[in-house]
Formats: C-alpha cells, sequence, structure tokens
C-alpha cells in the first residue's frame, strides 16, 4: 500500500500550481489597472458635475 506521493508527482503539481497563479496574476493585474482607468473617468464625470452644478 502507497501512503506518499513521489517527488514527479510534487513537482508536478508545483508546476500547475505555478501556471495556475501566473494566470491569476495576470488576471487581476488587468483588473487593478482597468479600475485604476474608471476611477480616473470617475474623478473627471465628477468634477464636470460640479462645475454644471455651480452654473446652474
Amino acid at each position: 500500500m502507497r501512503k506518499a506521493f513521489t517527488l514527479i508527482e510534487l513537482m508536478l503539481s508545483i508546476v500547475i500550481l505555478s501556471i495556475l497563479m501566473l494566470f491569476l496574476y495576470k488576471s487581476y493585474s488587468s483588473l487593478n489597472r482597468s479600475n485604476q482607468e474608471y476611477t480616473k473617468e470617475l474623478q473627471k464625470i465628477i468634477k464636470i458635475q460640479k462645475i454644471k452644478n455651480t452654473l446652474s
């Protein structure tokens, strides 16, 4: 009866986990970048609304 993992099984699981983490990091980075862009655009809209409210 086998009770332990072999070295190859452990290395393979680490490689698979590393690849998964790489894709998750890229996705997170992209999401963070788009969030920053949306925040900038929102600040512009808020500024424009304040100017409109001041003029009216």
